[in-house]
């Protein structure tokens, strides 16, 4: 057999890949000679015969060390074919089985009559690789189903969260309304209830003259009661003339 796992000297760490095989009753119709002639004239392949077999290497990639990392082996006997074949860590093994299975039929076309494979077998390894690939797609699905509905439900979610928000965004904006009002009315309220009635002004302003020996600093009363110097005047001026006050001459 070919030795194509020979590389370079080694010079980092690699994981190798894993390799499977398969093996089918063949039959040869003419002679290696003549099958090596026809698989030499392919580029990609190479083509070591022996007296007794023919060994077909296909070298897809290799590592960083240069030791063929994804390759297809197939040994041509009078009576049977097998393939050895690796598996790399990226490549689903159903996937990759497929794939090896439509390299081998493309070499079996190649060969013609020289070489015959019963078309069962053939048919069987089809339906083998093609069977697990199928499993591979429902688990695949079934994976994708479930993550859709995962996202369907947080999306269901978020938009509900959403939607709840914006109502209670509504109902926060109805609410400092309502307070601004409250604060409004209140605030009116508190002015008419701080206001000094007439009245109460006159009283306030006679004890304030009978405190200052009948006289009256109108700017420093009204600092004191906060209120404004002219209605202080026009009081004064009403209790004059109701006769409460009399003006000093």
């Amino acid at each position: 057999m070919v030795d194509i796992l020979k590389g370079s000297k080694k010079s980092e760490e690699v994981h190798n890949p894993l390799v499977d095989s398969f093996t089918v009753s063949g039959k040869l119709k003419s002679s290696f000679k003549e099958i090596s002639k026809i698989l030499s004239a392919v580029s990609f392949l190479e083509v070591a015969p022996e007296s007794n077999a023919i060994n077909v290497a296909y070298v897809e990639s290799r590592d960083i060390n240069g030791k063929p990392y994804t390759f297809t082996l197939l040994r041509i006997k009078k009576e049977e074919a097998s393939v050895v074949y690796s598996i790399p860590p990226n490549i689903a093994p159903n996937k990759r089985k497929l794939d090896v299975v439509r390299y081998f039929i493309n070499i079996l076309n190649l060969m013609g009559k020289n070489y015959q494979v019963e078309t069962r077998l053939v048919f069987s390894l089809i339906e083998d690789a093609v069977k697990g690939l199928g499993e591979l797609i429902d688990k695949e699905s079934s994976k994708v189903y479930i993550e859709y509905d995962t996202m369907k439900k947080e999306v269901a979610q978020l938009r509900s969260k959403a939607s709840s928000l914006k109502n209670q965004n509504e109902e926060l904006k109805n609410k400092i309304y309502e307070l601004k009002n409250q604060n409004e009315e209140l605030t009116l309220k508190l002015s008419k209830f701080e206001a000094i009635s007439d009245e109460s002004l006159k009283t306030r302003l006679v004890e304030w003259i009978r405190d200052h020996s009948g006289k009256i600093n109108i700017p420093e009363f009204s600092k004191v009661y906060n209120i404004s110097e002219g209605r202080v005047e026009d009081v004064l001026n009403m209790m004059v003339t109701e006769g409460y006050l009399s003006a000093a001459r």
